[in-house]
């Protein structure tokens, strides 16, 4: 398999379940190899407008999607005609359903010069709280 090159612009961590954001990940990834080309990027960064989002790319510079079929790109049983890899059209419905779960949003844009860009949108956490130490304990101070 190809490699993928990580960028690591905001180290927040985001408030999600581990195995569930694992899933999301590794199904966008999967994407990036099936039906996109290299380089693949996997890319932690900060939302633009939105500082207590924390977005999550994966980039790749294949073909990208067609706008015909973007409307459908996260419904399930979707799969793109003409496509040579095989799958059952689950995996962008799951990533979607996961992060909606999550409190997070997934969208698709295409990458500059060419490619597809999937963004998981979820709630960062600030460095000194974590998911545990969230406040909401409801013991004695």
């Amino acid at each position: 398999p190809e490699s993928v090159a990580v960028e690591v612009g905001d180290r927040r961590p985001v408030l999600a379940d581990e195995r569930h954001l694992e899933q999301m990940i590794g199904n966008l990834l999967g994407n990036a190899h099936k039906y996109g080309q290299p380089p693949i990027v996997l890319r932690t960064r900060p939302c633009v407008g939105h500082p207590e989002l924390l977005c999550i790319d994966v980039e790749d510079h294949g073909p990208g999607v067609s706008p015909a079929f973007q409307t459908q790109l996260f419904r399930e049983f979707s799969r793109a005609s003409g496509t040579a890899a095989a799958g059952t059209g689950l995996g962008l419905h799951v990533v979607r359903s996961l992060a909606e779960a999550q409190g997070g949003r997934v969208s698709y844009a295409t990458a500059p010069g060419g490619g597809a860009v999937f963004t998981i949108t979820l709630q960062a956490l600030s460095e000194s709280r974590s998911p545990v130490d969230s406040g909401e304990s409801g013991g004695t101070p």
